[in-house]
């Protein structure tokens, strides 16, 4: 009797919006400590409180629940889904996530994007939610695919390809950045964007940096989109500058190769018949003017 007195305390002063945010924080969080079972709910009808730090407290709890739930408990329910324990498992872990895409929707700050990395990093559909967010602006583009990049294995490929073929410049080159860190994206991110003369310019730098540090066999086709005259100003250079740091690391870049590389990129800079005062950066000899800086400066290149 005693504990469920304090139970009753602690919920009715979590939820009364008379008292001072850091009372009803502590409150809540107190609740969770004593009985999480008693929690949830109240967690669940405080993400659409108008403090913050509330709401923030109250989306803590239902994080942990779920990262709990995760850990065993919600695979014990579904082991036993005709028992009483079972059902009310299942039913509680349903509280959180409802809860938690609510906060993801309509929470403007921190609350809503721990409600949004919990449910990705919880393998749930979270696609739409994200676009949601990234439309309103309640999370930057960059931030979107970090999201997904936290995602188990399959939900995190399938939101990351969503980012890469629409959306904002930066998230794409973001979403080319982490798959092209993973092994069996790369042949994606090479084929799809960095040998593909149709991809945008800005994705095909971003290519070649990641392709360039993270894929082993980049030397074997990394010049190849150099043969080619239209090839932009920055791919040019970005897939040169990856090429010879790649070459570098493995052990395979020696003195007439270098000679060669910064020869061919004598002969670009010669060859570039657009003035310099050029406000097109596909077409500027500029990327090409500082990597030869670069390489000017000698090795290892930085």
């Amino acid at each position: 009797m005693e504990k469920a007195g304090e139970i009753e305390r602690l919920e009715l002063s979590a939820a009364d919006t008379n008292l001072h945010e850091s009372t009803r924080s502590k409150a809540l969080e107190e609740l969770a400590l004593i009985s999480e079972d008693a929690a949830i709910p109240v967690a669940a009808k405080l993400v659409a409180d108008p403090i913050e730090g509330v709401r923030k407290s109250a989306v803590g709890i239902l994080a942990n629940s779920v990262v709990m739930a995760g850990h065993g408990a919600r695979n014990h329910a579904h082991g036993t889904p005709n028992t009483a324990w079972g059902a009310y498992v299942e039913g509680q872990h349903r509280i959180a996530l409802d809860a938690l895409r609510l906060a993801a929707r309509e929470s403007p700050s921190e609350a809503g994007v721990l409600a949004l990395k919990t449910l990705v990093r919880s393998a749930e559909e979270t696609s739409p939610l994200l676009a949601e967010a990234l439309a309103s602006g309640r999370i930057a583009p960059k931030q979107a695919v970090e999201l997904c990049a936290q995602a188990p294995d399959a939900s995190s490929r399938a939101c990351l390809l969503d980012f890469l073929d629409k959306g904002p410049e930066d998230a794409r080159i973001a979403a080319v950045t982490v798959l092209g860190s993973i092994p069996r994206d790369r042949p994606l991110i090479r084929n799809k964007i960095f040998l593909n003369s149709q991809a945008a310019p800005d994705l095909r730098v971003a290519a070649a940096q990641v392709l360039g540090q993270y894929d082993p066999t980049f030397t074997s086709y990394g010049l190849t989109v150099t043969a080619d005259p239209k090839t932009p100003s920055p791919v040019y250079a970005a897939a040169l500058q990856s090429y010879a740091r790649s070459a570098e690391l493995s052990g395979k870049l020696d003195a007439a190769q270098w000679g060669v590389l910064k020869q061919a990129l004598e002969n670009r800079l010669k060859a570039s018949k657009e003035p310099d005062a050029t406000t097109d950066p596909n077409v500027s000899s500029a990327p090409l003017r500082e990597l030869m800086q670069m390489f000017n400066r000698g090795r290892p290149l930085q």
